[in-house]
């Protein structure tokens, strides 16, 4: 295998985020894939635990929190969040304006899952696609937010 520079490959807007994806499975014999979401204030996923992935958040742009088990953590820019398979967790963005985070997960896969979320996806079936598909990739979504 040899080096190369990552860019965008493809870009999904997801319910007033943008998820591009920079690092695909293919690319790196399924060891990991990048996305990069670019997050309102507030923004961020509902909470979930990955079964088969490892991740790391990375933060770009902005501030974040990162919900690990029960508790919020201050993620600044530049500061690094690493988050085992089989952990509760969320992130959102904390600050006043837009923020980028890069998340990779370890091994590959999870850039399919923002594929399959994007297609067809409106307010009214975003819960029951976030589950579903969730499901498919063996990730357990949870709809209520953390206090």
């Amino acid at each position: 295998m040899n080096a190369f520079v990552l860019q965008p490959i493809e870009s999904y807007h997801l319910l007033g985020e943008l998820v591009e994806v920079v690092l695909t499975g293919e690319a790196t014999n399924n060891a990991t894939s990048i996305i990069i979401e670019t997050t309102p204030p507030g923004g961020g996923p509902p909470p979930h635990i990955h079964q088969n992935e490892d991740e790391t958040l990375t933060v770009l742009a902005g501030e974040f929190e990162v919900l690990s088990h029960d508790s919020w953590l201050p993620l600044k820019t530049g500061e690094i969040a690493f988050l085992p398979k089989g952990t509760l967790h969320t992130f959102r963005n904390s600050g006043k304006d837009s923020g980028r985070i890069a998340a990779a997960f370890f091994p590959a896969g999870m850039e399919k899952f923002f594929g399959e979320l994007a297609d067809g996806l409106t307010l009214e079936n975003a819960a029951e696609k976030i589950l579903t598909i969730g499901e498919k990739y063996k990730v357990k979504f949870f709809l209520s937010p953390p206090q």
